[in-house]
């Protein structure tokens, strides 16, 4: 590797990378959550040791399908934590009205 050109998974990565957005973006439905899916991908393995991997695309959609699922799951959890809050503080309105 040259010092000026990116690492095999970097430069897999912006090879791939419309191919990327378009696998988030069916998923997610949203362009934005797909790109920020995939600059997310991108910092994840920038920051990853130079390391030789066989399948480099397959290596790239694992790992962001793997944030994709993280992304969803910290999202139904904030909406069911902020649905708990809504309901306790309709709770306590008709406590204090009634």
């Amino acid at each position: 590797m040259n010092a000026g050109s990116p690492g095999p998974m970097l430069a897999a990565d912006l090879q791939r990378r419309g191919h990327l957005v378009g696998y988030f973006q069916v998923r997610l439905g949203s362009r934005e959550a797909a790109e920020d899916l995939a600059q997310d991908l991108f910092v994840k393995i920038a920051k990853l040791p130079a390391a030789a991997i066989d399948h480099p695309e397959a290596f790239l959609f694992r790992v962001g399908a793997n944030l994709m699922l993280d992304r969803i799951k910290h999202v139904r959890r904030a909406r069911k934590h902020d649905a708990a809050w809504q309901g306790a503080r309709e709770h306590r309105r008709r406590r204090s009205a009634g």
